[in-house]
């Protein structure tokens, strides 16, 4: 897969705040130029944004929602319509699968289950705080495969008709 002569992905950072260090690899390596960073479209004035502009980290100021976030429907019309940019593979933690999920801006969840019990752990989708099954956000699994230990899903959000 390596050495195919595809062009690199585009690295779409989301920051509200601004408070990812400017140092990190991420935003100083040979792909910054396709590195770009989401941030509240108030700090447009910042030392931050103009220091990734100087090195060529593409800034995308965009408004916050209510809960003081990066909104996601925003976000992705501005991906769409500015960048051409219309699929996305998202990488976070459970704040930001949830938001996705929440929004119904996931279309298809990739889903790795390893044969390991750990107490106290981080919950993927801890932000969802659903309580009752018939609330719980049913998917429809697609496809699976063992992958070493590891079971690997691909599901989609499962379409309910109101029967």
């Amino acid at each position: 897969m390596r050495d195919l002569d595809l062009p690199s992905p585009k690295r779409i950072i989301l920051d509200s705040h601004l408070s990812l260090p400017p140092n990190l690899e991420i935003f100083t390596d040979d792909n910054k130029s396709n590195t770009y960073i989401v941030f509240d479209e108030n700090l447009i004035n910042s030392k931050q944004v103009k220091y990734f502009a100087e090195i060529g980290v593409q800034s995308i100021p965009i408004k916050l929602n209510s809960d003081n976030e990066i909104d996601l429907k925003k976000l992705i019309k501005k991906l769409g319509a500015e960048f051409s940019i219309t699929s996305l593979m998202v990488e976070g933690g459970a704040k930001l699968f949830s938001n996705f999920v929440r929004e119904k801006l996931a279309d298809e969840l990739h889903l790795f289950i390893a044969p390991k019990i750990l107490g106290n752990g981080l919950h993927t989708f801890s932000e969802l705080n659903f309580t009752q099954m018939q609330k719980a956000i049913k998917l429809q699994v697609n496809s699976f495969e063992k992958l070493g230990e590891d079971i690997y899903i691909i599901a989609t959000r499962a379409i309910v008709s109101n029967d």
